[in-house]
């Protein structure tokens, strides 16, 4: 995840510091019936055998909800010692989320449990064989709700939605990896004739245990999705120019969408800062990124945005129209606060992979001054410029709104008149 030596951005190692709940995983429920009914075989195959003080007949039988859980605990142990030894193996101390939370503006003890920045994954085991006929439910009663998906606007800018769970399970085809109730939901439907289920099961699994002998039988295959968790970085801007939005600005026009303005204060910040973060992963998307052709490149560029879960987010305490200009009147660390919330970053930039962000987007270089007029840096041609960069917390991101109640605002405006 280092910069590349020739784009001038410094280099650094990714933060490894691992979520607390990574990794979490999803089974499908054919395999855990499948050791279920290994379970319920043995069960009754040993019905009639063990005798009183024989220490057989001290055997447990779980449910198949608490082995389903005993399992899980079992692999999510294994991987996370696995985890935790590969976040070592590093031949010098990667800057650590640890370290930069340390100097959060306003840090609470609250947030200190975010996590903000930690890696974390997924585990997906898949299956290509069927659940069993003889324990079909009812799955009428247990459908899904239709998730409600809100309104992301019809402009071609990309948006951020989805989980990398669920997404990840898009891509593998596994409809029924996280349906871990469905053992549960044939065993419940079967009340009252329990024993006829339990010899149902011990047939299937003999039965199944024949056809993963055979060498053409796929068995289970894995998959696995990492991801980095948000983490926010906050400053102040200005903008010099008339016709540059706050976001990109599109309106439709004779049934074209068209873009107003030259650029916008996110357009001119997040791709610079998203650089210094080694780039934005596109690998926990719902679909497969592919390289488009040209005419297809041309016919999406007017298309409704894709939903993405990878993306550099831009936040501001207010806004101001396209054709008002955003001052720094009250000298250095002023101009409008805005907050970065990245999302799947390759990496956290170290404090000069900052100032190198900070530098490019003000199109200075590294001895000139940051404040002058009025305005930050000399970007003449996006018309933006920001004072710094700084790690924050979530904190700031919730109560940027907020914060515009009880600023101070200074407004100046030139008045023009035909006679005296």
């Amino acid at each position: 995840t280092a910069g590349n030596p020739d784009d001038g951005i410094p280099k650094g190692r990714a933060s490894r510091d691992i979520s607390k709940e990574a990794p979490t995983i999803s089974i499908p429920s054919v395999i855990m019936l499948r050791a279920y009914a290994a379970i319920c075989y043995l069960e009754l195959t040993m019905k009639n055998g063990p005798r009183n003080g024989d220490p057989q007949s001290k055997i447990h039988w779980c449910s198949p909800n608490s082995y389903y859980t005993r399992a899980k605990e079992l692999i999510k142990q294994k991987l996370e010692s696995k985890l935790s030894a590969l976040a070592k193996e590093s031949d010098a101390t990667p800057p650590s989320t640890k370290a930069l939370n340390s100097n959060k503006r306003g840090r609470d003890d609250d947030n200190e449990n975010e996590e903000e920045g930690y890696m974390n994954c997924h585990i997906l085991y898949t299956t290509t064989r069927p659940f069993p006929k003889a324990l079909s439910c009812d799955e009428s009663q247990y459908a899904k709700k239709r998730n409600r998906q809100r309104f992301r606007g019809s402009d071609p800018t990309l948006k951020q939605g989805g989980d990398p769970r669920a997404n990840l399970e898009t891509r593998a085809g596994a409809a029924d990896a996280t349906s871990l109730s469905l053992v549960q939901r044939a065993m419940d439907s079967h009340t009252g004739k329990l024993m006829e289920t339990k010899e149902r099961l011990a047939t299937w699994i003999i039965e199944e245990a024949k056809l993963l002998s055979s060498p053409e039988e796929e068995g289970c295959k894995v998959y696995a999705a990492a991801w980095r968790l948000p983490f926010y970085v906050g400053g102040r801007y200005t903008k010099s120019r008339r016709d540059v939005s706050q976001s990109p600005f599109y309106v439709q026009e004779k049934g074209k969408t068209i873009k107003k303005g030259v650029s916008s204060v996110e357009e001119e910040i997040c791709p610079v800062f998203s650089r210094a973060c080694g780039g934005i992963s596109n690998r926990n998307n719902s679909f497969v990124e592919q390289q488009p052709s040209e005419q297809q490149a041309q016919e999406d560029s007017t298309k409704p945005g894709k939903v993405v879960y990878g993306l550099c987010k831009f936040h501001a305490s207010g806004r101001e129209d396209i054709d008002v200009r955003m001052m720094a009147s009250a000298g250095p660390m002023s101009g409008r606060p805005f907050v970065l919330m990245v999302i799947d970053a390759f990496r956290i930039p170290t404090k000069e992979q900052m100032d190198w962000a900070v530098r490019t987007i003000n199109c200075i270089d590294r001895d000139e001054p940051i404040y002058q007029n009025n305005l930050y840096g000399k970007n003449a041609k996006g018309g933006v410029g920001i004072d710094s960069l700084s790690i924050t917390t979530s904190y700031h991101y919730r109560n940027l709104q907020s914060d515009t109640e009880s600023k101070v605002k200074h407004y100046g405006c030139k008045c023009w008149s035909q006679t005296p």
